[in-house]
């Protein structure tokens, strides 16, 4: 059996239904539950949340103690697993990174989706520099240091510049308000797949706008894949796991989480970057690498049949 944690009710069903059977199973660690719970709130309201939060921490040590095997999306999702568990890293202890899409988008949607494109940003010819960012507004990220640090650019900076946000949550009515001020903003709403692949196809860099919280330090953001495959280098002031990835391979365009100022300085940089085509190819052989589907998902299916070998014997 293979199970996603969380939920950690559903992991502990699972673990223990293939416990009773003498059947392999795994727990796949995707999400820091319940540790990151307590600390979405303020510190001087932490201690309130711990009775409530015991249960789930009680379920989700026995069910990791439980689990045959513990894989996760980073060595730092894993290692948080067997810690929760109370025991050593085994051979069948392993991470696999998260595998962008390589599915192609039709070239008549391409095209479709390149003419929208074309009435937000101008002509692809336009020498003007182009990050995206497509997810989940939420206040969480680091959204608003973007803003901020975009009205810090002065006309002839925001001229060279447009940074391209996508998706829908509790900040989509800011980033509207904020793109119809100032130029270098474009709020392009929730967009399909075509679009977004239309949209890293013209772009310069991509965006990840996420916290140094430690669920987002251990892990590898959906959208680090996505970006080095389409040949980004990526924009970001994260730390831990993604901040050490893409400094090893020199395709980090960083700024400091919560600076503004920060942020405008390395659109700054970026623009006066005279060619970022080094970055691109760098990034793309990072992608190729570390997130090709290709490479990861039959190392996976290998790994799944050599747990599952293990059928009947003590687990």
């Amino acid at each position: 059996m293979y199970c996603g944690f969380p939920p950690v009710e559903l992991a502990e069903e699972a673990v223990k239904f293939a416990r009773d059977r003498a059947v392999p199973v795994v727990v796949d660690c995707r999400d820091m539950w319940p540790d990151i719970f307590a600390e979405r709130l303020p510190k001087g309201l932490r201690w309130v949340a711990r009775p409530a939060l015991s249960h789930l921490e009680r379920l989700k040590r026995r069910t990791l103690r439980g689990a045959t095997a513990i894989t996760g999306i980073t060595d730092h999702f894993v290692s948080w697993g067997l810690n929760a568990a109370g025991r050593e890293r085994m051979p069948l202890d392993r991470s696999f990174h998260l595998a962008a899409s390589s599915a192609p988008v039709a070239p008549a949607e391409l095209a479709k989706a390149h003419a929208y494109w074309d009435t937000l940003l101008g002509s692809r010819d336009a020498p003007v520099r182009i990050g995206c960012f497509a997810g989940t507004l939420a206040k969480r990220l680091d959204i608003i240091t973007l803003l901020d640090g975009l009205d810090r650019l002065n006309p002839s900076e925001r001229a060279n510049v447009r940074i391209v946000l996508c998706g829908k949550g509790d900040l989509e009515a800011e980033v509207a308000s904020r793109a119809a001020g100032n130029d270098s903003i474009v709020f392009g709403g929730w967009r399909d797949r075509a679009h977004l692949a239309a949209l890293m196809e013209r772009s310069d860099f991509g965006i990840l706008p996420y916290p140094n919280s430690p669920d987002f330090l251990a892990s590898y953001p959906n959208k680090v894949g996505e970006y080095l495959l389409a040949g980004l280098p990526i924009m970001t002031g994260l730390e831990g796991a993604t901040g050490s990835l893409l400094d090893s391979a020199g395709v980090r365009l960083a700024y400091r989480v919560g600076d503004p100022d920060s942020f405008a300085d390395s659109i700054r940089a970026t623009i006066a970057h005279e060619t970022l085509d080094g970055l691109s190819r760098k990034a793309r052989a990072l992608g190729t690498s570390e997130f090709d589907p290709s490479h990861i998902y039959p190392a996976f299916a290998d790994w799944l049949e050599q747990i599952a070998a293990r059928r009947g014997q003590a687990v």
